[in-house]
């Protein structure tokens, strides 16, 4: 297994076009690792610890957990791209997958250039995220270091008005007792 490929879990229960995706993803330079069931993917992605890098999921997975609940669980837990391929066409189930903040969705009828084009633009844009995730969080940092100097220098300013006070009254003093002092004095400069 070369560790340069990237590694595509499909979701699918139907045995035949499992192995057909495999087949086709495999031919393109991706490792492939099949699911049955929705749950037995939650199984390999969050129990079993498995490196994959897209999510190839199904919505109808016969009986149990469907495809959209699925990548729901997975989402919670793992940030891994997830492009749904299926034979529902209605707006309702399409809108549903957005909802999941999927990666987009491909119709099983579509030839293997829509499926791969669709691939490398969820990757692309799974990318972007991180990146813009990263982004974020160094501005975040960056604004609270900030933060931090501003109230440092809050409070070194106030101790050099404080300093800067004491100075001026101790001054005055110095001032008043000289000018005011009972005994003569001579001053060279």
């Amino acid at each position: 297994m070369s560790t340069n490929k990237k590694t595509i879990l499909v979701v699918e229960d139907n045995d035949f076009l499992a192995d057909l995706q495999k087949m086709r993803l495999e031919d393109q330079g991706f490792n492939v690792i099949i699911s049955m069931s929705g749950e037995n993917a939650i199984e390999k992605v969050c129990i079993q610890n498995e490196p994959v890098d897209l999510i190839l999921m199904d919505i109808d997975l016969g009986a149990g957990m469907d495809g959209t609940g699925a990548a729901e669980i997975i989402l919670q837990k793992k940030d891994i791209p997830i492009l749904f391929l299926s034979s529902h066409t209605e707006p309702e189930i399409v809108t549903k997958t957005e909802g999941l903040g999927s990666y987009g969705y491909v119709v099983k009828t579509s030839d293997l250039f829509v499926l791969m084009a669709s691939i490398k633009m969820a990757f692309k844009l799974h990318e972007s995220k991180k990146e813009y995730k990263e982004m974020t969080f160094d501005l975040k940092k960056s604004r609270h270091e900030l933060e931090v100097h501003q109230i440092e220098l809050e409070m070194q300013n106030e101790e050099l008005r404080f300093v800067r006070d004491t100075l001026e009254s101790s001054l005055e003093k110095c001032e008043t007792l000289y000018e005011n002092s009972p005994v003569s004095y001579f001053t060279i400069s």
